[in-house]
């Protein structure tokens, strides 16, 4: 009977050790299960940092596009108010030397006419004052002859009115 308990038993050590492996099988399949779901988890987590790495890179990208654009447009800027301003100061040394030619032309006119003698003056009539006045002699036969009692309006011919 010794062989009949002695095969039970390893039947059932066998047995034991089915279950066991089976258990064991189990638990091993659950972690399985376990690290394919994180590995997954970890794969979808890794592709949503890539989408949004790239996302971020392409943000970063326009936003460094449109930096070199607004430096590009203040540089186009400064340059048109550097030439505006050099064309106004051009502008204010042709005025200043207009100015200046002007001003030298005047002043020469007037050191040439400051410098004149009162002999080198174009020659004028003379300014003669009423009553200083050389008379004229009149050569008419009526020239004595007065109309009224006044000696001084009164007159003929040539005389008349003075």
């Amino acid at each position: 009977m010794c062989a009949g308990n002695a095969g039970r038993r390893q039947h059932h050590a066998n047995e034991a050790a089915k279950r066991e492996q089976e258990r064991l099988n189990q638990i091993a399949r659950e972690r399985q299960a376990e690290l394919d779901r994180q590995a997954a988890a970890m794969q979808a987590q890794v592709a949503a940092q890539q989408t949004e790495r790239q996302r971020l890179e392409q943000a970063q990208q326009q936003a460094m596009a449109g930096q070199e654009r607004a430096v590009a447009d203040l540089r186009a800027e400064e340059q048109a108010q550097l030439a505006q301003i050099d064309q106004t100061r051009r502008a204010q040394e042709t005025q200043i030397a207009s100015d200046r030619l002007n001003t030298q032309a005047a002043s020469q006119s007037l050191r040439v006419l400051a410098g004149r003698d009162a002999q080198s003056k174009a020659p004028t009539a003379p300014i003669t004052r009423r009553g200083s006045e050389p008379a004229v002699k009149a050569t008419s036969a009526t020239q004595t002859l007065r109309i009224g009692s006044s000696g001084r309006s009164a007159g003929v011919g040539v005389n008349i009115g003075g």
